[in-house]
């Protein structure tokens, strides 16, 4: 009984080695942990004019999804080429496609420095595809150019004053990603910071004949964006976008509250308190812009211009022409002064790089 046990195993190895040797082509996934062994064999299958072979196993490990992942992206862009030079030997144009299309993912300048073995179609193959980038991350710092106006002002003193904004600035800084859909078209969105601040010269207020108020605010805002691009294929490439940004306000060292009737504004405590509406929408704006991008490699300096073109009032306090008209159960009612401010952004002015994660093969 031994002995027959002994003859089975000796049996069984012989015919499990056997079906190694003859499936090893075929069946790679249990034998190893990526696919860099399968390409220095197919490498040397393809050397040695077995073309069919080579193409057998390279389709297998990259039908693998999880062997593909464990290779690295240089071994990836080896089997993609490979595979490839095998399916035009094969007759097989549309795989080659294919694989040339996956290649130029990872080396997206490859047409700038084919291989010696490269065969000519393969060359034409490369040279009709145009790589853009596929995925980019990008920082950027921009200020806004608004028109702002003192649309009304109310006050409880009786010393003539002419209500006068002395400075203003709005600058902010940003990260935005972007994917490519097509050559020409992509889109985004972002998240930027944004800091707003003013100076306020008021009413005379006892003891004090000019006083200046400050007041710092902060935005959140997150931009979605679309873009077309107008030439491709060059360092300097024009571009349109269109895009959307909403806004959500941040509390930067003044105080914001809401009244039910009349909406939010901010009241700045000081020597005098001074409570600031504003006269416009703050929580959406629409944006259209035009900029260039100046490509690297892997990069790009972006600069572009952008307009808000449209813009919706609310019409808070417009029915109000003297303190003693505002309701006295609101709080700003009971501010020494009280304004209403038009703000227009009209034009954003950015700079931004980026740095492109992947490339795409249209």
């Amino acid at each position: 009984m031994i002995i027959k046990i002994i003859k089975s195993g000796i049996i069984n190895k012989i015919t499990l080695i056997i079906v190694l040797v003859f499936a090893r082509p075929l069946n790679i996934n249990s034998q190893i942990s990526d696919c860099s062994p399968v390409y220095y064999n197919a490498m040397n299958l393809y050397n040695e004019g077995k073309v069919d072979s080579t193409f057998k196993i390279l389709s297998s490990c990259i039908n693998s999804e999880q062997l593909l992942r464990k290779t690295s992206k240089s071994t990836r862009a080896d089997i993609y080429r490979l595979c490839a030079l095998s399916a035009l030997m094969l007759d097989k144009p549309d795989d080659a496609q294919l694989h040339i299309g996956r290649l130029l993912g990872y080396r997206p300048y490859y047409k700038n420095d084919f291989a010696k073995d490269d065969l000519t179609e393969f060359r034409r193959i490369v040279t009709e595809f145009t790589v853009q980038p596929k995925l980019t991350l990008g920082i950027k710092y921009f200020i806004d150019f608004p028109k702002i106006n003192i649309e009304k002002n109310l006050t409880a003193h009786n010393t003539p004053y002419i209500p006068e904004i002395t400075s203003y600035t709005e600058s902010g800084w940003g990260l935005l990603l972007e994917n490519s859909f097509s050559k020409n078209l992509y889109a985004g969105i972002g998240l930027n910071m944004l800091y707003m601040s003013f100076t306020y010269k008021g009413s005379p207020l006892p003891f004090q004949p000019t006083f200046n108020y400050y007041l710092p605010i902060g935005y959140l805002e997150s931009p979605i964006f679309a873009g077309y691009k107008l030439r491709i294929n060059n360092k300097i490439i024009p571009y349109f976008q269109i895009g959307l940004i909403g806004r959500y306000p941040l509390n930067r060292g003044v105080k914001r509250l809401k009244s039910s009737d009349y909406g939010d504004y901010y009241l700045v405590k000081d020597y005098g308190n001074l409570a600031v509406f504003f006269n416009n929408y703050e929580s959406l704006d629409i944006l259209l812009g035009t900029g260039i991008k100046y490509s690297f490699k892997r990069s790009c300096l972006d600069f572009n211009i952008k307009s808000f073109p449209f813009h919706l009032n609310k019409n808070t306090l417009m029915n109000f022409d003297t303190v003693h008209d505002l309701p006295q159960m609101e709080s700003f009612a009971h501010a020494d002064e009280i304004i209403l401010i038009d703000l227009k952004r009209r034009i954003r002015i950015e700079v931004c790089y980026k740095y492109y994660i992947s490339f795409k093969a249209f």
